[in-house]
């Protein structure tokens, strides 16, 4: 009977620590407002971790009898030994190896963890209970300082993260301060009312009048909706009650159903879009495929980015963006008073430890309503006076894709598991999307914002019937190369229409600077304003416009490179180990028929104007270096596909 009876002591305090310990990080995962969805399918692995917890507590005797407080205390503590060892294992991990990293993290955050409730411990004195408190005290500022870090910064030792794991340390001391002069109970209570208080402050919308918003220059959105395909999003604009209401809340916009992305994967085509420069002049992404601890190739500081350009021109630059690769390590945020990069649900800590040792399956980056809740949060800074440039990077149609409670789509049917998957995520991103632009209608800023939504490259499928993997940065056909792009002026001032000439990644720099009323540097001849499509009226005469469209930098299998006419597309292996592919668009839109064998005139022209084309462009700056990354973010990239 005993040893049932301690059985059940083992078991009850374990599951009651696991889910203490899980209110914890939910509690701090909602006042940052990191978790998507408020979903309890997540508590499972926290009891079970906590019952293994006590398991080790009762092993050292602290289930006998007049000790079950301490049991409770110490699964808490132990809980929460874990993720602390495991963030120190990271700020090491990349200078001394994994294994030697998480030797060394455990002793240090076992040491430090002992002298933390020391600490905690002599500021409580003699109060009833207070080794126990000093425990729960400890583990609480684990989870407390570990959520801000993830939340607040990329990198651990960063200065807001320092000055963020400060401030917990002086609310956890004032809070045993509290306990030691005012008795348990009450410090208790009080600091449940600071919290509950915190968390109502923190989701309230604080709305400022947008009077003080300036009206003498526009404001720039700028949504990139990563791996979005041209023609599932136009067929889910179309089709669905997810498109309409986002079609709805754009108003008069013009559809450019042509444009062409400068590289089939995210780092090089986002370097194009932000420096107005080809990959190959840039630099940043050239895949270092062989060197995992270093993945990808920085932006080089001589570049000039977007952000940078408008900052001199008294822009407040931000950017909430939701793909790893975009780390700001890389040098893609310059130029931004505020870069937050939203890694996915490692926010809780505990969570991330689970994670580990393949216990719980979490997301590799946050989801569209995460994004837009915090571009909520950061409504009133932008609304604050100074002209902005926002840039939301959304990530939810890119793998792993995940299903979404939608209403039915008409198209389900006819999909297979990938594609209907597909479909629901950017059903679920442009639901998202239509939330932001009704929040700034609200606000009074819609009007005078200049829109761009835009995507990055696409994704294929095995339904293709191509004799390639899914996925993207493999190949140059349509389905990787032919994106969204929709823009709207300030003030709409035009009317609704689809442009179907070719345009490019390469044209929005230059767009961007018309419609704003700037000027920007010259980048090459071959870009292109896109402002006489953007007018009240379409163009009367001719409009200049780009004959071809170039893309190159692929992250898998041999270099290629592409040029794309209205109606021609040329895609060259430059490793000679595959032939030239050559497609008439017009009589083969999905690419089936390669007429290098029979279209020797058409086929040496285009050889002849991409050899051109491609010996005018620039070369990337030297210091265009790998960039190392730490082995959190190697593990994010991994997961997105990015590394093996």
């Amino acid at each position: 009977m005993k040893h049932l009876q301690n059985l059940a002591t083992v078991l009850g305090f374990g599951a009651l620590g696991g889910a203490a310990v899980f209110a914890l990080d939910y509690l701090m995962a909602m006042a940052m407002q990191a978790q998507p969805t408020l979903s309890w399918g997540i508590a499972p692995p926290y009891l079970l971790a906590g019952i293994a917890a006590a398991a080790v507590a009762a092993a050292v005797r602290l289930s006998r009898r007049g000790k079950a407080a301490s049991l409770l205390a110490w699964t808490i503590a132990l809980l929460c030994t874990l993720p602390l060892v495991e963030r120190l294992g990271y700020v090491l991990d990349a200078r001394i190896g994994t294994l030697a990293a998480f030797a060394i993290a455990t002793v240090v955050g076992l040491v430090v963890y002992a002298v933390w409730i020391g600490i905690l411990r002599w500021v409580l004195g003699d109060v009833r209970f207070a080794w126990d408190a000093a425990l729960v005290l400890a583990a609480a500022t684990v989870v407390a300082g570990l959520t801000l870090n993830r939340n607040l910064s990329s990198l651990p030792l960063e200065p807001i993260a320092l000055m963020a794991d400060a401030a917990v340390v002086i609310g956890v001391l004032t809070i045993a301060g509290l306990i030691r002069g005012a008795g348990w109970q009450r410090a208790g209570l009080a600091a449940g009312g600071f919290a509950v208080a915190a968390l109502v402050f923190v989701n309230v919308p604080w709305h400022r009048s947008s009077e003080d918003a300036r009206g003498d220059a526009s404001h720039l959105l700028f949504l990139v909706i990563d791996t979005l395909r041209q023609d599932v999003f136009q067929n889910v604009v179309d089709t669905t009650a997810e498109g309409q209401a986002f079609k709805e809340a754009l108003g008069d916009a013009v559809w450019f159903n042509n444009a062409i992305a400068a590289a089939p994967w995210t780092a090089p085509s986002m370097g194009s879009v932000m420096t107005g420069l080809y990959p190959s002049e840039h630099g940043f992404g050239g895949f270092e495929a062989g060197d995992t601890n270093r993945p990808l190739r920085r932006l080089s500081a001589s570049v000039t980015t977007l952000a940078e350009r408008l900052k001199k021109r008294g822009y407040r630059n931000e950017a909430i963006v939701a793909n790893t690769i975009l780390h700001p390590v890389t040098g893609i945020g310059r130029g931004f008073d505020h870069y937050e990069l939203l890694e996915g649900a490692a926010t809780l800590p505990l969570l991330t430890v689970l994670k580990r040792f393949g216990w719980k399956e979490t997301y590799p980056y946050q989801p569209a309503r995460t994004l837009r809740r915090r571009f909520e949060q950061r409504l009133d800074i932008l609304a604050s006076g100074d002209p902005f440039f926002l840039w939301l990077h959304f990530m939810d149609p890119h793998d792993p894709l995940h299903a979404h409670r939608l209403p039915p789509d008409p198209k389900a049917p006819e999909l297979d598991e990938s594609r209907r998957l597909y479909r629901d995520e950017t059903r679920y991103a442009l639901a998202e999307v239509a939330k932001v632009l009704e929040k700034l209608q609200d606000r009074g800023l819609w009007e005078n914002t200049v829109l761009v939504l835009v995507s990055d490259h696409g994704e294929m499928f095995n339904s293709d019937g191509r004799n390639k993997a899914e996925g993207h940065g493999q190949a140059f056909y349509e389905e990787l190369v032919r994106i969204p792009l929709v823009i709207r002026p300030a003030g709409g001032g035009t009317q609704e229409r689809t442009v179907n000439a070719v345009v490019s990644h390469m044209d929005l720099h230059g767009t961007i600077a018309d419609l704003l009323g700037i000027r920007f540097p010259a980048l090459g001849e071959d870009r292109v304003s896109l402002k006489p499509w953007l007018g009240p009226e379409p163009p009367s005469g001719p409009v200049p416009s780009r004959e071809f469209a170039l893309s190159t930098a692929n992250r898998k299998g041999p270099p290629q490179r592409s040029l794309r006419t209205y109606d021609m597309k040329l895609i060259q292996d430059l490793s000679g180990g595959s032939p030239d592919e050559l497609y008439d668009l017009g009589l083969d839109p999905g690419e089936r028929k390669n007429l290098t064998l029979t279209e020797d005139e058409r086929l040496a022209a285009l050889q002849e104007r991409i050899e051109k084309e491609f010996s005018l462009l620039g070369v990337a700056p030297a210091d265009s270096l790998p960039v190392e990354m730490d082995a959190a973010t190697r593990e994010r990239l991994k997961a997105l596909g990015y590394i093996q």
